[in-house]
């Protein structure tokens, strides 16, 4: 048989609306972070929550037989309305409708035992303001009568009975909290007590507990001190005294203690929930009164009570554990070896910020239940034990195309099957695209939702049966910086609010490459220029034209030496270019600048410059420095295969800088052709050659 824990869905019973929908919030949590390997258990459990009234500021809580019908019944401490609240049970899991006995001022905790021997089960609860016990006598059908209060030390924190002095008597123990004692009550029989005894623990006892730690026979007693963070154990000499204190490290802001035998060696252990660090501490027993050092397990959002118990009856000791910010009782699957397992079924919602538990087996079936005392919401929930709906949902991922070329689109697709046996409630699918991806769109089948913002991604489905496998789609572009053959790593996971029996297949991680082409360099032409003076080899400021860059992504640059601008010396310079692209792929590439120590001199008397060759498809000219209204540049052609596509190249009217450029078309065949100055000043004239 199998015992497990929470389903999502809003149940209807008389009286009672229950909802679950913050379980998804925690379910998406969970599924998020990296699933561990989590061994074989028997999971455990919960129906949700079903809450009765109480009073205002319920803190504790406690069951026992009260009526005698064999039915387990509920006891809750009121803080702030200073009274008990009785709920018999009816046998079926719930409860009749409370009814309350006043006590002291702020009471805090609440214990039942039968104080005055005489088979009834009675009360006793600590009254934090007024410094006072009080004990309620049951009378053995559901109803109590109260004694008197009587005093004790200043704040008292937590309380708990047994027979330490063992004369069949029940005696009691409270902590302290501004002293750091504790008070040892030895029971009359009667429902009164003797002078008390006082003990001293480490700082600040929030949680007081009993029993044999060493197997002598005789109750032992132990503190959870927040102060100290420690556990402090008293070892009892069976008469009612206590030998003095041994302090153990228990952890940060240790809260509240039980005891279980968790590693089935036969010992009492102790859990200690620790509120600081959201974790509980499992000591485990050397059976001598020494403890193993602590081993440390997660729970909810401040732990502040525990109890033990078998939840899924396969013989080992779990616990439950209540969390005062998450409004959560975490369940931890106890392995027989002192190792708790916590899954993503874990936890099951309570009323909002339990302070207390209890557990009992409330509907008489065998398995063991669960009631907390709410004190936000003033309630008590009440959680049955159930067979869990296991299901087994498995996950498959592919990629592609691999590789995907940078600024194209990735497609991924995800299907997730269900194996059963039962249906998957509640599905969640998790896949949070890579970094160097944008997300682009997503399809999903049959009733699913495709959630998310950016490149978090959710997929939702209420329910999948078992059998059914359903297909998700994910569509990504690749960002323009990623580097050729970079990995890109995805991770898709799914969970359900069923217990999953199989976790090794539900989330898959596929790495594809990227496919980063480098950037190709265009325009990379020779250049010719004549510019110098006769004898003048200083060279020519060149601000050539930039060669372009072809690349799939945008922002591609391109550098190159000597820049644009530069004095280039007369004869052949060879300028090298390199681009880069936005993902680091690069190109190189050059061309050379050649600087002819030649010209055309303006001096009244016609010149003429005769050129047989050059490389290139253009020839520019423009003047130097500036020509006159009568400066003329004239290009004749002398050759058949040269085609002069602007014929003249002229100045202003008036005497200004000379600003236009005129281009000759020439043939491949190396074609001769003569420019001639306008026969007037010194106009010197540039040649050179551009795309």
């Amino acid at each position: 048989m199998r015992y497990a824990l929470n389903d999502i869905r809003f149940i209807r019973r008389p009286g009672f609306w229950v909802s679950f929908a913050m379980v998804i919030i925690a379910l998406t949590m969970v599924a998020r972070a990296q699933f561990s390997t989590i061994p074989d258990f028997k999971h455990i459990w919960f129906e949700p929550k079903v809450d009765y009234e109480t009073g205002v500021g319920p803190f504790s809580i406690a069951r026992a037989d009260f009526n005698k019908d064999g039915i387990l019944d509920l006891v809750v401490a009121n803080r702030d309305t200073d009274n008990l609240s009785i709920y018999l049970g009816k046998g079926d899991g719930t409860f009749n409708l409370k009814k309350d006995y006043k006590t002291g001022s702020k009471s805090f905790s609440v214990v039942t035992a039968d104080f005055n021997g005489d088979g009834n089960q009675d009360l006793a609860t600590i009254n934090f303001c007024c410094f006072t016990v009080s004990i309620l006598l049951g009378q053995g059908d559901g109803t109590f009568t109260k004694l008197p209060n009587f005093p004790v030390s200043p704040e008292p924190r937590s309380m708990t009975a047994g027979d330490f002095n063992r004369d069949g008597k029940v005696d009691l123990a409270i902590a302290f909290l501004p002293s750091s004692t504790i008070w040892i009550l030895i029971g009359k029989g009667d429902g009164t007590f003797g002078p008390m005894m006082e003990y001293e623990t480490g700082t600040s006892p929030h949680s007081i507990i009993t029993m044999d730690l060493n197997d002598d026979g005789f109750m032992d007693i132990m503190t959870a001190n927040t102060g100290t963070e420690t556990v402090s154990i008293l070892m009892g000499y069976g008469d009612g005294t206590f030998a003095k204190r041994n302090d153990v490290p228990s952890g940060p802001g240790s809260t509240a203690l039980t005891r279980g035998n968790f590693n089935n060696d036969g010992y009492p252990d102790l859990a200690v929930a620790n509120m600081t660090s959201n974790t509980v501490t499992i000591l485990l027993s050397r059976g001598d009164g020494t403890l193993e050092p602590g081993k440390v397990f997660s729970t909810g959002i401040k732990p502040v009570a525990l109890a033990a118990g078998d939840f899924n009856g396969d013989g080992n000791i779990d616990l439950a554990v209540i969390d005062r910010e998450s409004s959560t009782v975490t369940l931890l699957a106890g392995l027989g070896d002192g190792t708790m397992v916590r899954t993503p079924w874990s936890d099951f919602q309570t009323g909002q910020s339990p302070f207390d538990l209890v557990t009992g087996d409330f509907n008489k079936d065998g398995r063991l239940d669960i009631a907390t005392a709410n004190f936000v919401s003033n309630t008590v929930s009440v959680l049955l034990n159930v067979e869990a709906p296991l299901a087994d949902l498995a996950i498959v991922k592919n990629g592609s195309p691999n590789p995907t070329e940078t600024g194209k689109n990735i497609t991924y697709t995800i299907k997730v099957t269900n194996n059963g046996p039962s249906a998957a409630l509640n599905v969640v699918v998790l896949d949070d695209l890579p970094l160097n991806t944008t997300f682009v769109s997503c399809l999903v089948t049959g009733t699913g939702q495709c959630l998310g913002s950016g490149n978090k991604r959710e997929f939702r489905y209420g329910s999948i049966a078992a059998g059914v496998t359903e297909t998700m789609t994910l569509v990504a572009m690749v960002n323009f910086n990623v580097a050729d053959k970079a990995p890109i790593t995805n991770l898709a996971s799914v969970m359900s609010v069923s217990p999953d029996p199989k976790l090794d297949d539900n989330q898959m991680t596929i790495t594809t490459l990227a496919f980063n082409p480098p950037p190709v360099i265009v325009g990379l032409y020779d250049l010719m220029a004549v510019g110098a003076r006769p004898g003048d080899r200083s060279g020519m400021v060149m601000n050539y034209q930039m060669p372009r860059v072809l690349d799939n992504t945008p922002g591609a640059t391109i550098e190159c030496t000597p820049v644009p601008g530069s004095m280039f010396q007369v004869g052949v310079t060879t300028v090298n270019c390199k681009a880069t692209d936005a993902g680091g792929a690069t190109a190189t590439g050059k061309f050379t600048v050649t600087i002819w120590d030649c010209f055309l001199q303006d001096d009244r008397t016609g010149d003429s410059l005769m050129w047989d060759s050059f490389t290139g498809k253009y020839l520019f000219i423009s003047p130097r420095n500036y020509l006159t209204t009568s400066g003329i540049v004239r290009i004749n052609r002398t050759r058949t295969g040269m085609n002069i596509s602007s014929p003249y190249v002229t100045g202003s009217l008036d005497t200004r800088f000379f600003n236009g450029r005129a281009s000759v078309k020439v043939s491949t065949d190396g074609p001769v052709f003569q420019i001639n100055d306008s026969n007037y000043r010194n106009n010197v004239i540039q040649l050179y050659v551009l795309p």
